[in-house]
């Protein structure tokens, strides 16, 4: 009887820790800067009623509430270094252990390079269902967009020169996930030189079938 509980209760540890029950679907968006996937993410969260996990905001939340990772990332950052791997991962598996994303959740900033994504799969096992979604714009797309965004809030990161450097990055780091997620036979392309309904529409028609 005590082994049974035992067994019981590292059953139920592991799920927590993973977070997300077996079957539920995990949505990762991919797509350069620029590419709308922001404004898609929460779209889709929205209407799927699952939590929108963002990088970026996993980090703003744990520097501002001073978290043991939260401080960590901090520090690295202001030596001008990369935050690790270890680090993205360690605060991306805390939050998915939130009861929230049982059912499910959307990645939005994750993850950015393959290994990454290895290491992510390795932590779920087959517990979720993984779909892979790709928001396709031309480069010459990207950049005018960018610059508008630049015109229009006077963002000094959106330069032309960075821009180029933001898109370089993402096509040595990011894109190559695209080839990983298609080599697994759940990855989706939505064209994303369009309207932002018209691309709503093209990625719930995708989540809609499965």
């Amino acid at each position: 009887m005590q082994f049974l509980l035992s067994v019981l209760l590292g059953l139920f540890f592991m799920g927590s820790v993973i977070g997300a029950e077996k079957n539920s679907q995990v949505i990762i968006l991919l797509g350069a800067p620029a590419s709308g996937k922001g404004t898609q993410a929460k779209f889709i969260a929205k209407e799927l009623n699952i939590p929108h996990i963002s990088t970026g905001d996993l980090f703003r939340e744990n520097i501002k509430n001073k978290t043991k990772l939260g401080l960590e990332a901090q520090t690295t950052i202001q030596q001008g270094k990369l935050v690790s791997d270890t680090l993205v991962l360690d605060m991306l598996f805390s939050r998915i252990a939130q009861p929230d994303a049982q059912k499910g959740y959307l990645l939005d900033g994750f993850p950015r390079t393959v290994p990454q994504a290895q290491a992510y799969e390795k932590h779920i096992g087959n517990l979720v269902k993984l779909i892979a979604i790709n928001i396709e714009v031309p480069d010459s797309i990207l950049l005018e967009r960018i610059a508008s965004r630049q015109k229009a809030e006077g963002r000094v990161d959106d330069t032309q020169e960075i821009a180029k450097e933001r898109l370089k990055v993402y096509q040595e780091q990011t894109a190559p996930l695209i080839a990983f997620y298609g080599s697994q036979g759940i990855l989706h392309k939505v064209q994303g030189n369009t309207s932002i309904e018209d691309v709503q529409k093209q990625i719930m028609s995708i989540l809609n079938k499965k």
